[in-house]
C-alpha cells in the first residue's frame, strides 16, 4: 500500500496519520508512507519533534521540495507541480493508493491527484481526531443551530459556498461529529475513532517512551521517579482573559501544590509549539523549586509517565494524556461569557478532564486518587470510541 499525503500545514496533521499508518502496518507490513512538504518551515519542526519524525522514519519518509520563486507565485507553483510527477508516477504503478488531504480537496492539482488515488484506491480527507465536537457546537452554535458570533457564521458560509470537496470519504472519529461536519457543509463520513487511542500507536510510545525521556532529563533510573506535568496552552488570553503575569502566578501555585503532596517530584513543563516567549523560564525561576523540566516531549509521552497533568487554560492536549492512562486536570478557571456557555467549568470537563479553578481544589483533586482513576476509566467510554479502518481496504 503506498500511502501519499501533500504539504501538512501543522505537524499536529500527523498525530492524526502516523497512528493510522501505525495500525495499518500491523496487517499490511509493505505500507510506505511518503509525506512531501512545501513549506520549509514546517518539515524543519518535523525534523525537530523527534517522536514524530521517528515514527515517519520508520514507516516510509518526509522529504522537501524546494523552488524558485516567492512564496505563492505562478512560478513557484509551477515548479512545485513539476517536482510532484515521479509520485504521481508511483501512484499509477502502485497496487493500492491512499491519498490524503487536509479538509478540502480544493485546487486543480489536488483534485488531479485524488483523482488518480480513486482509480488505484481512495482519496480520504481528514480533520483533527482530538476533538470531539460537541464542544465545538457549543462554542460556535446555540440549541437552535444559530451562531453564536458573526466569525461563526461567515465560516459557515464560507464552507458552504465553496461547496466541500472531501474525496471519496471525509475521515471524522465519532458519531457525535456528524452534526458539526453537516453544519459545517462536509459530506460522505467514514467514522474511523480516535487514532490516538490506536493500540499500534499506545504500544510504540510505550516502547520508546524511557529512551526519550532519558534524552531530554539526565536522570538515573526514571521509573523509580514520580512525575507530573505542567501544559502551558496558548490561549490563557482567550479562555482564562488574563496577561502573562496571571500565568506566571498560576504556574508557581500548581508547582507549589504538587510539591506539598510530593516533594520529590519531578515536574515536566512542555509549552504549546507556537508559544514564542521565555514565559516559561521565567515562571520556573519565579517558583524557586528545583527538578522543574522544559520540555518538548510529545503529549502522548508525557501522560505515559505522569501521575497527572495539568493544564493552564484550555487545549485538546488532554486527549493524548488521558488517551495514555494518566488524568488531567484544568486549572485556573475561564472568563465569565464562557461559563455561560460550559457552567461545567472548562470545555473538555463533559469527557473526563478534571476542574480546579483554584489551589484548595487542586490540592484536594491531586490527593484525590479514586477520582484521578474514575476520570481515566471513563474517558474512552465517553468518547464513544471505535476503531474502524475498512475505509482503507481495498
Amino acid at each position: 500500500m503506498y500511502v501519499f499525503t501533500i504539504n501538512p500545514a501543522r505537524v499536529g496533521h500527523l498525530d492524526v496519520l502516523l497512528p493510522i499508518i501505525l495500525q495499518l502496518k500491523k496487517d499490511i507490513p509493505d505500507i510506505y508512507f511518503q509525506l512531501v512538504y512545501f513549506d520549509k518551515d514546517q518539515y524543519e519542526i518535523l525534523l525537530k519533534n523527534k517522536f514524530l519524525n521517528e515514527i515517519v522514519k520508520d514507516v516510509g519518509e518526509a522529504v522537501l521540495l524546494k523552488s524558485f520563486g516567492r512564496k505563492g507565485s505562478i512560478l513557484r507553483k509551477f515548479l512545485l507541480t513539476v517536482q510532484l510527477i515521479p509520485y504521481i508516477f508511483r501512484m499509477l504503478i502502485s497496487k493500492h493508493v491512499i491519498f490524503l488531504q487536509w479538509k478540502t480537496i480544493d485546487n486543480l492539482i489536488l483534485r488531479l491527484i485524488a483523482k488518480i488515488a480513486s482509480l488505484k484506491g481512495k482519496s480520504l480527507t481528514y480533520q483533527p481526531m482530538n476533538n470531539h465536537y460537541l464542544e465545538e457546537m457549543r462554542r460556535y452554535f446555540d440549541e437552535y443551530g444559530h451562531p453564536r458570533t458573526d466569525r461563526a457564521k461567515k465560516l459557515r458560509d464560507r464552507q458552504f459556498t465553496k461547496s466541500v470537496n472531501t474525496g471519496d470519504y471525509a475521515l471524522i472519529n465519532s458519531i457525535d461529529s456528524l452534526n458539526y461536519f453537516a453544519t459545517m457543509g462536509y459530506s460522505k463520513f467514514s467514522i474511523i475513532g480516535y487514532t490516538h487511542l490506536y493500540p499500534e500507536y499506545i504500544k510504540y510510545a510505550k516502547d520508546k517512551c524511557k529512551s526519550y525521556l532519558s534524552e531530554e532529563i539526565s536522570i538515573q533510573q526514571p521509573e523509580s521517579h514520580i512525575f507530573y506535568g505542567i501544559f502551558v496552552n496558548k490561549y490563557w488570553g482567550r479562555w482564562s482573559g488574563r496577561d502573562d503575569n496571571w500565568f506566571i502566578d498560576r504556574f508557581c501555585e500548581i508547582v507549589d501544590c504538587i510539591r506539598t503532596i510530593e516533594d520529590n517530584s519531578i515536574i515536566l513543563v512542555r509549552a504549546h509549539p507556537t508559544l514564542k516567549t521565555d514565559i516559561i523560564e521565567r515562571a520556573i525561576k519565579k517558583s524557586g523549586h528545583n527538578n522543574i523540566y522544559a520540555t518538548y516531549l510529545h503529549p502522548t509521552l508525557i501522560g505515559i509517565v505522569s501521575d497527572a497533568v495539568i493544564g493552564i487554560a484550555e487545549s485538546t492536549s488532554y486527549h493524548y494524556v488521558m488517551g495514555a492512562g494518566s488524568p488531567y486536570i484544568d486549572y485556573g478557571g475561564m472568563q465569565k461569557e464562557n461559563y455561560e456557555i460550559f457552567p461545567e467549568g472548562s470545555l473538555f470537563a463533559s469527557y473526563g478532564t478534571i476542574v480546579a479553578p483554584n489551589t484548595s481544589l487542586l490540592k484536594e483533586k491531586l490527593l484525590d486518587k479514586k477520582l484521578l482513576n474514575s476520570a481515566v476509566l471513563n474517558y474512552e467510554q465517553l468518547l464513544k470510541h471505535r476503531m474502524n479502518l475498512s475505509v482503507f481496504k481495498k
